[in-house]
């Protein structure tokens, strides 16, 4: 299951921004084609993006994050663990 999730600290007007992109993130992993069992989630803090979760392995995490930073560059950063 995917859940962008926002911390409290950005204004109304910086929030729709940040929201909007860490829906693309959200979907676009969601929908890549190898991630559809794996509970992750999209956070937004101070205008960065982290991944956060759980792959079955490493070459998982990293094309999750490839898919990630396709949508948001390099302000989209993994705290995806493995196991």
């Amino acid at each position: 299951m995917f859940m962008p999730q926002f911390d409290g600290y950005a204004s109304i007007g910086e929030r729709a921004p940040l929201a909007s992109l860490a829906d693309e993130i959200w979907s676009a992993i969601a929908y890549c084609g190898f991630a559809e069992d794996l509970e992750l989630s999209v956070v937004e803090s101070a205008g960065v993006f982290f991944l956060e979760g759980k792959a079955p392995n490493q070459a998982v995490a990293d094309r999750i994050l490839q898919v990630g930073r396709r949508c948001a560059g390099p302000i989209v950063l993994s705290r995806i663990s493995i196991g």
